[in-house]
């Protein structure tokens, strides 16, 4: 005998989680907002520009079953500093 019930029990969708991750050399923190992120990677271009130091500074996305996608990145090297 199959019991029924009138009780459904509601359909929970799973929140994918997302964080994005700063890295550069020597330096890689995680965010959970890409506004966050982004304002950290725009205090390290800035210090790599007052420093006048070579740099790559890179934006990942990590989602929990996904690879790591690349949001924003950018090559400050010596040729940036060389005046014409």
């Amino acid at each position: 005998m199959e019991q029924k019930t009138t009780k459904k029990r509601p359909i929970v969708k799973k929140v994918e989680r997302v964080s994005f991750l700063v890295k550069t050399k020597g330096y890689k923190e995680t965010f959970n907002t890409i506004d966050k992120a982004q304002a950290q990677f725009d205090i390290l271009r800035k210090r790599a520009i007052k420093n006048q130091t070579p740099v790559k500074i890179q934006i990942y996305e990590i989602t929990k079953g996904k690879p790591q996608e690349l949001v924003d990145e950018v090559n400050i090297s010596e040729s940036y500093y060389e005046e014409d």
